[in-house]
């Protein structure tokens, strides 16, 4: 992936995108290199969003036990600032129409801090009238 624009100062990162850094698959050196020196952040409920896949990628054998427990020590260990959801509750609310409410977390934060969302979630990527810059993995 090609990019023409300057990294960012702060990147919203969405469960989606740190999975991948996380279990370093085939996608994980694109995002490193889109997220070069950027400060991530991400709302509250990431942690759980992230555990949530790992779990089902264990359980459906798409990863072993150890490479998820690994997985969960970079998640615990990992530089990304968190931000209660509890602010971001009428904005995300706002966004029903368009995407989910765990995506619209992502976005209402990607708003209020106004820079862009990193994410490989197709669905999202295809949203509707969001009001941000989408990174697209």
């Amino acid at each position: 992936m090609k990019s023409s624009f300057s990294v960012p100062s702060q990147i919203v990162i969405d469960a989606s995108a740190l999975v991948e850094l996380l279990t370093h698959t085939s996608l994980a050196p694109k995002i490193e290199r889109v997220l070069g020196d950027a400060e991530l952040v991400a709302p509250d409920v990431l942690n759980a969003e992230v555990l949530q896949s790992l779990r089902g990628l264990e359980r459906g054998g798409r990863l072993t036990s150890a490479r998820a427990s690994m997985a969960v020590s970079r998640l615990a260990t990992s530089k990304i600032q968190h931000i209660p959801t509890v602010g971001l509750v009428h904005e995300a609310w706002s966004l029903r129409a368009n995407v989910s409410a765990y995506d619209a977390c992502y976005v209402a934060l990607a708003r209020a801090f106004d820079c862009p969302l990193l994410t490989v979630d197709g669905p999202l990527t295809r949203a509707p009238k969001l009001g941000i810059a989408l990174i697209s993995v």
